[in-house]
């Protein structure tokens, strides 16, 4: 990793770096910054950032196809840029689960924390901004969930998600529960039960004659 006054952190064709904890706080230039294709496989891991310079990012994929980078427990990442194609990137929330970007995600945005998030049994991924950018096919996990749920399913936005849309690589009672999407808006897993109907008017086995 290379050292740069005006940058929090800049890293240039420099792999497997781990930045753990600590602050950036007003940054000049952008608080993160990764250059240089072979800049791979880097973690950065509850690392606080604020009050960047305005017209700067908190992170910043100044190359395209700069893959392997985990976000794993970040507070807050407001502005941000994947230049070009993008990259393969990783977001890991301890607690709840984590998504694993299968295609490299690009464009930019004024937070990332919105636009992505990982919370208790939900993830998701603003699909309308950078004109699609974060719209891509990954892997999702789940932490500790219920291992009863009756006919569990994966759900899209509230509703069952069809075979062509999501596919479970564990048993969705695992507890730790991975599973596919082609693409995004908000999914969550649990039960897929058919409401149950009282009729509690007429009586069963009674008839009933309208009149006008």
């Amino acid at each position: 990793a290379n050292s740069n006054s005006i940058n929090g952190i800049f890293i240039s064709s420099s792999s497997y770096n781990t930045v753990t904890g600590g602050t950036i706080n007003a940054s000049t230039n952008d608080a993160i910054a990764l250059n240089g294709v072979s800049s791979s496989n880097n973690n950065f891991t509850n690392v606080n950032i604020s009050k960047t310079a305005a017209g700067f990012r908190d992170i910043k994929f100044a190359t395209a196809s700069i893959n392997g980078t985990y976000l794993i427990d970040m507070p807050h990442i407001g502005n941000y840029t994947f230049t070009g194609v993008g990259g393969l990137t990783y977001f890991k929330d301890t607690r709840f689960g984590e998504i694993r970007f299968l295609n490299a995600i690009n464009g930019s945005g004024t937070n990332l924390t919105r636009d992505i998030q990982i919370l208790n049994n939900t993830v998701f991924v603003n699909s309308s901004v950078t004109n699609g950018g974060l719209n891509k096919s990954a892997n999702i996990t789940f932490y500790n969930l219920p291992t009863n749920f009756g006919n569990p399913a994966i759900f899209r936005d509230g509703s069952a998600c069809s075979a062509g849309q999501c596919y479970n690589f564990t048993s969705l009672n695992a507890g730790n529960v991975t599973f596919n999407v082609t693409s995004f808006s908000n999914y969550s897993v649990g039960s897929n039960n058919a409401p149950t109907v009282t009729l509690l008017s007429p009586a069963s086995g009674s008839s009933t004659t309208s009149r006008t």
